[in-house]
């Protein structure tokens, strides 16, 4: 990789050298903060992050406990691009700070990225649970036909290679249920072996012999979406019997073999109430982190009558503060289903800012939750990740100049900027409310869809 500084260009560029093979020629290249290139450009392969911390604060005089957050960031985000070594000299030249010291022109803020950090990958439609809230709707306990042979596991083995050389850190598996995929573990250990961290979200059995393999790839995390602590509730919603001692047995196989399990309830009005005995549970199971969320709280629009009442929310709130008293050895995230026009403006959509999502058949889409082609802009079949991520196509949905938003209260709005490059849209909304991708969505930070759409 090579740190190149741009002063008259406000930047640091952060990119492959090009050689004889053309190995570079169609990777990214990062445009970052002058204060990110010298995080960068300190971590020589000797120095530690206490040390870069040290450094950085000394030349620049800010607070180290704000100059620790900007080097954990920097490393979390090039983790794959950086190389640590034993030698006992740095490989290269000691930095001089005030090389990095001019005017910057790149806002850290802003999300779109050369290249995604992240990949979701929607490895199936079908799944072994007809769950009462799924915005797919039923499901079936077979991939559909030609899944598999439209994107072979020697074609992730090569998206594999791409992913770590572009820098991406993370792999995010759902559905359907990706454990119906035959060949999952397989094609997870082709990423984990590169370093790439691999989220694994199920709701259905992992056997033993599967749960040994994916404790001996170190990069591997399996988020189960188990809703409350009550067998027959759990068989309810998936409408399956026996989904319920499925997942506690794959809880139970997860802790034998020391693999990372994050808990994903998701509450609604059944399983609201029973709250506190799933964290009892997950103490029980050695769980360290927790993620709750609410139906109806996500982009999918399916109506349930699960929804949880306003009193419900509050209940949830009250739970969530009292378990991380009771249980401080577990980290609980928790997503309130209602937010105030404040807080509006910190919601949007990564996807083609941040991150990529495939498709079962290896289209790439802005988003999983919308099943027409209008938000396609790539095939993973045929192109490269960095031919997606580039297209035209991205760019039209993304970063479309503001004549597409001609007739809508998007045009001229002072946020506008904001929504495309830094919030991110939810296009998603906009089509299901007005029909097309460039129009308010229901993040909008100064409410324009809930005034024009009537919500």
């Amino acid at each position: 990789m090579v740190l190149e500084r741009r002063p008259e260009e406000g930047c640091v560029l952060l990119y492959h050298r090009p050689d004889g093979n053309g190995r570079g020629r169609t990777a990214p290249v990062f445009r970052l903060h002058p204060m990110f290139g010298l995080t960068l450009a300190l971590l020589d392969g000797r120095r530690d992050a206490k040390e870069v911390t040290r450094l950085i604060a000394s030349a620049t005089g800010s607070p180290p406990d704000k100059v620790r957050g900007l080097v954990d960031a920097v490393m979390r985000r090039f983790r794959q691009l950086l190389v640590f070594s034993d030698a006992e000299e740095p490989v290269r030249p000691d930095v001089d700070p005030r090389g990095f010291d001019f005017e910057a022109s790149v806002d850290p803020r802003d999300r779109r990225e050369a290249a995604p950090r992240s990949i979701q990958w929607v490895v199936t439609r079908g799944c072994n649970r007809r769950c009462r809230y799924c915005f797919r709707g039923s499901g079936s306990v077979r991939l559909r036909p030609g899944e598999e042979a439209g994107m072979t596991a020697g074609r992730f083995d090569e998206i594999a290679a791409e992913a770590a050389q572009i820098g991406v850190t993370n792999l995010i598996l759902t559905g359907g249920e990706p454990m119906l995929r035959s060949d999952i573990v397989d094609i997870i250990s082709m990423f984990a072996s590169r370093n790439i961290e691999v989220l694994l979200t199920t709701k259905s059995l992992i056997d033993e012999p599967a749960m040994r393999r994916l404790a001996a790839t170190s990069w591997t995390r399996v988020h189960l979406s188990l809703d409350c602590a009550e067998p027959e509730v759990v068989d309810y919603l998936t409408q399956v019997p026996g989904a319920f001692a499925q997942m506690v047995q794959t809880l139970e196989l997860a802790q034998a073999h020391g693999v990372k399990v994050v808990l994903r309830p998701l509450m609604t009005s059944l399983t609201a109430k029973g709250f506190p005995r799933l964290i009892d549970m997950a103490s029980r199971y050695g769980v360290e982190e927790v993620l709750v969320d609410h139906v109806g709280a996500g982009c999918e629009g399916r109506e349930t009558g699960l929804e949880l009442t306003a009193e419900q929310v509050e209940q949830v709130g009250q739970a969530v503060e009292e378990a991380r008293q009771r249980h401080p050895g577990i980290q609980i995230g928790y997503r309130s289903q209602t937010f105030s026009a404040t807080d509006r403006a910190a919601r949007g959509c990564v996807e083609g800012l941040r991150g990529l999502t495939i498709l079962p058949d290896g289209a790439v889409t802005k988003c999983e939750h919308w099943l027409g082609p209008e938000l396609h802009y790539g095939d993973l079949r045929r192109q490269s990740i960095m031919e997606a991520w580039t297209s035209p196509e991205l760019a039209r949905l993304n970063q479309a100049p503001v004549e597409a938003f001609e007739g809508t209260a998007c045009l001229g709005c002072a946020e506008l900027e904001h929504c495309r490059d830094r919030r991110g849209r939810c296009s998603v909304s906009s089509l299901r409310a007005y029909g097309r991708v460039h129009a308010p969505d229901s993040y909008c930070p100064i409410g324009a869809f809930k005034e024009v759409a009537g919500q």
